[in-house]
């Protein structure tokens, strides 16, 4: 049931357009970098000197160079769980619509933006997930947030990250006509969503294998049973564009229970009552 979780960094990625860059342009009004200073920075290159890749949106990752104590994070952490939970529920809430903007972006040239690919998705796309790039900044929001002697050293290691970031970004800016931030920016919500994805996905696919594995079915019938899962789950997703929610889940139980033979279906119920899940209902 799982998406690909390059394929998505890539669409998301690509789908942002020019919007990103006029919303979330503040960051960039800091100092250069100074890569021989000894200030903290996010800012580590490999051996070709190229940036590595951060696991965290860098306005997340800066707060932890601050060396603050746990109580005066605790509202920036706030901010961030926040953000995490409703980029992940955009995202779960929009697979069908990621995945036409993937198909839509297979063909297209490198860097080529939705608008010029598809218009009326590109639309739908901004409708449905807009929020991600739109309002107040993500680094401002933190910001505010922190004690006020160190917003000023968080702002900078955060403008630091993008200025070498845009830097890096430029050759690839200049060959698809497009403003170097504008990439980075795309890079940057990309590997967002593809991270919230990951944790709800890992949370799912963790729960399923656990209730397959208490079945402790034949393989030949669970790979049936994974496969009618699969199925009923793609349907319910095509025909309501969102993830199933109870009466979904009782319905893709019951297509499994009907091709788990008869004589399994006492453990089949011990399983669902061990593992303290709810008993499926009706639609």
């Amino acid at each position: 049931m799982a998406i690909s979780r390059n394929r998505l960094k890539m669409f998301l990625a690509v789908a942002i357009t020019g919007t990103s860059a006029a919303q979330d342009a503040s960051p960039l009004s800091g100092p250069s970098v100074k890569p021989e200073s000894t200030a903290p920075t996010l800012i580590e290159r490999d051996y070709e000197g190229r940036l590595r890749p951060l696991d965290q949106r860098p306005e997340v990752a800066a707060i932890g160079l601050l060396g603050l104590a746990d109580d005066d994070l605790a509202d920036a952490r706030e901010v961030i769980a926040r953000r995490g939970a409703r980029v992940e529920q955009l995202a779960y809430s929009n697979l069908l619509l990621l995945g036409e903007v993937g198909t839509a972006l297979a063909a297209a040239p490198p860097e080529a933006g939705l608008d010029a690919v598809d218009a009326d998705l590109r639309r739908r796309f901004n409708a449905a997930m807009g929020e991600l790039w739109k309002g107040t900044p993500l680094v401002d929001q933190i910001e505010q947030s922190l004690p006020e002697p160190a917003r000023g050293g968080y702002r900078t290691i955060v403008n630091d990250w993008y200025a070498a970031a845009m830097d890096e970004a430029r050759p690839r800016a200049v060959a698809a006509g497009v403003g170097s931030f504008e990439l980075v920016i795309r890079d940057v919500i990309g590997s967002e969503v593809e991270r919230a994805v990951a944790r709800g996905q890992a949370g799912r696919d963790q729960a399923y294998e656990e209730f397959l594995a208490a079945l402790d079915l034949d393989p030949e019938v669970e790979g049936e049973v994974r496969r009618v899962a699969l199925d009923a789950y793609l349907r319910i997703l095509n025909d309501t564009g969102r993830e199933p929610d109870k009466a979904g889940e009782a319905r893709i139980f019951r297509e499994m229970l009907a091709v788990i033979p008869q004589e399994d279906h006492p453990r089949v119920w011990r399983a669902v009552l061990r593992m303290g899940m709810d008993e499926p209902g009706e639609d």
